[in-house]
C-alpha cells in the first residue's frame, strides 16, 4: 500500500532523509544491486544504523539490525526506516524479510516499493501478513531518484546512460584546431573522476582517442577508488595498438566495439593485448548504439558515463538513448570560426521540435556551472520543480577524503 506523505511525520520524513543519506555512502559500489539504507528507532531514538556496501554483503536491514544489537539494544517493537521495500527472495543473501520476522521489528516504513519483479510489493506484504505494521511512499521520487541507475536496470533491461558535457558558455567543446584543453576547471575536472568512480563504464568514441589518447581511469586520491570499464566505439579498428587504453587493457577492462569487416589481423592482436573485441552490425547512424547498449547490459554494465565527442553525443539525442546530461560550463566564449559544437545537426525546424530538458540541479563547481538535466517527458514535467537536490551524490571536490 502507498500512503500519501501527508501520512507521515516529520519525524518520519527525518528519518527517511537519514537513511538516503546512509545509502549514498555506497554509490558505485553496489552494482548490480541498489543503494540502500535503514535507520532503526526506538521511540524517538536511533538505535540502528546501517546501508548496503557492496553486492554480495548484508543488507541495509540486516547491518541496521547488527548495529542496534551490537551497541546493546533490544530490537523487537522498533520501527525500521528503508529506502527500498525489504526483498523476500534469497538471493546472494537470505530474504531480509525473514530477519525483520523473526527479531519483531513493530514497524517498517519504506520510500520505494522494489521495480523488480519478483520483489515488486511482495516483501511488503510478507511483513504485513507476519503482523509487521508497514507504509510506503515516504519520500518515493528523492528515494526513485536516488535508484535511478537500478530502475532502469531492473525495469527496462538497458544500462542507464549519462552524457557528460564539458563546453564554453556559448556551447563550443572545443577550438578550430580542436582544442579542448582545459575547457572546465581543475574543480570539475576532479567531480568528473568522481563521477568515473560512481559509473560502471565509460564509453568514448575513436575521435576522442585518437585525439586525446586518454586513460579515461579514476585517479581520486582515495582507498575505494576504482577504474571504470572502458568501452570504445571504433567501427574502422583505427585505435593504435600504442595508446595509452591499448596498453593498460591487461589492467583494466577494456572493450571496443567495431564493424564485422574491420581488420581481422588486428582483432586478433587487440584480443592478445586483453580488449575484448565486439562486433557490431551498423544501422544508420554507424555501428548500432541500441545494440551496444543491450551488449554492455548482457556484460553486467548497469551505468554508462559518456565521454564523447559531437557525432557521438548526437547519435545518443537523436535515437533517445540517454537519460541524464552533465553539464560543465565554463566562463568562456570561443566564438564559431571552425569551432566544435557539443551538438551536430539534429534536423530541427522548429522551437517545438527541440530536446526538451528539465533541470535537476544547477550549482558552481570552481569557476563553472553545473547543469544536471533529465530528458523532458510526461512524468518529468509532473515532477518539476518538486525534484531532490541529493547533493551528497555530487559533494563539492574540496570535501572528498583523501
Amino acid at each position: 500500500m502507498r500512503e500519501t506523505q501527508t501520512m507521515f511525520s516529520d519525524f518520519d520524513i527525518k528519518m527517511m532523509k537519514k537513511a538516503i543519506r546512509l545509502a549514498e555512502k555506497a554509490r558505485g559500489r553496489t552494482s548490480p544491486n541498489p543503494l540502500v539504507g535503514a535507520i532503526l528507532v526506538s521511540g524517538s531514538e536511533i538505535i540502528g544504523r546501517g546501508y548496503h556496501r557492496k553486492a554480495g554483503e548484508d543488507h541495509a536491514e540486516v547491518v541496521a539490525i547488527k548495529d542496534a544489537e551490537k551497541r546493546g539494544y533490544q530490537v523487537a517493537g522498533s520501527t525500521m526506516y528503508v529506502t527500498l521495500e525489504p526483498c523476500p527472495i534469497q538471493g546472494q543473501t537470505p530474504p531480509c524479510t525473514d530477519l525483520l520476522i523473526q527479531k519483531e521489528i513493530g514497524r517498517v516504513i519504506i520510500g520505494l516499493t522494489d521495480p523488480n519483479p519478483r520483489v515488486n510489493g511482495r516483501g511488503a506484504e510478507t511483513l504485513r501478513k507476519a503482523g509487521i505494521e508497514v507504509a510506503a511512499g515516504l519520500l518515493e521520487e528523492e528515494a526513485r531518484r536516488q535508484n535511478e541507475i537500478f530502475v532502469k536496470h531492473i525495469t527496462k533491461r538497458m544500462p542507464f546512460v549519462a552524457i557528460k558535457i564539458a563546453m564554453s558558455l556559448d556551447g563550443k567543446v572545443a577550438t578550430r584546431t580542436y582544442d579542448s584543453r582545459w575547457i572546465s576547471s581543475a574543480e570539475s575536472r576532479k567531480m568528473v573522476h568522481q563521477l568515473r568512480n560512481q559509473y560502471d563504464c565509460v564509453l568514448a568514441g575513436i575521435g576522442t582517442v585518437l585525439r586525446d589518447d586518454p586513460l579515461l581511469t579514476c585517479r581520486l586520491d582515495t582507498r575505494d577508488r576504482r577504474d571504470p570499464v572502458r568501452a570504445i566505439l571504433d567501427s574502422g579498428l583505427k585505435i593504435p595498438l600504442d595508446s595509452r587504453i591499448v596498453q593498460s587493457a591487461g589492467q583494466i577492462r577494456t572493450i571496443i566495439f567495431t564493424a564485422m569487416d574491420a581488420d581481422e589481423k588486428k582483432k586478433d592482436v587487440l584480443k592478445r593485448k586483453g580488449v575484448d573485441v565486439v562486433e557490431v552490425e551498423p544501422d544508420e547512424y554507424g555501428l548500432s548504439l541500441g545494440h551496444i547498449l543491450k551488449n554492455l547490459y548482457e556484460k553486467g554494465i548497469t551505468s554508462i558515463l559518456v565521454e564523447a565527442g559531437p557525432r557521438v553525443v548526437t547519435s545518443l539525442l537523436r535515437q533517445n538513448l540517454f537519460d541524464k546530461l552533465l553539464f560543465f560550463v565554463a566562463p568562456l566564449i570561443i566564438g564559431n570560426h571552425g569551432s566544435r559544437p557539443l551538438v551536430e545537426d539534429l534536423d530541427i525546424s522548429l522551437v517545438r521540435e527541440a530536446k526538451g530538458l528539465l533541470f535537476n540541479k544547477v550549482r558552481r563547481v570552481g569557476a563553472d556551472i553545473f547543469i544536471e538535466a533529465y530528458p523532458e517527458s510526461k512524468e518529468s514535467s509532473r515532477v518539476r520543480g518538486e525534484l531532490p537536490d541529493l547533493r551528497e551524490t555530487y559533494p563539492e571536490p574540496e570535501e572528498q577524503r583523501s
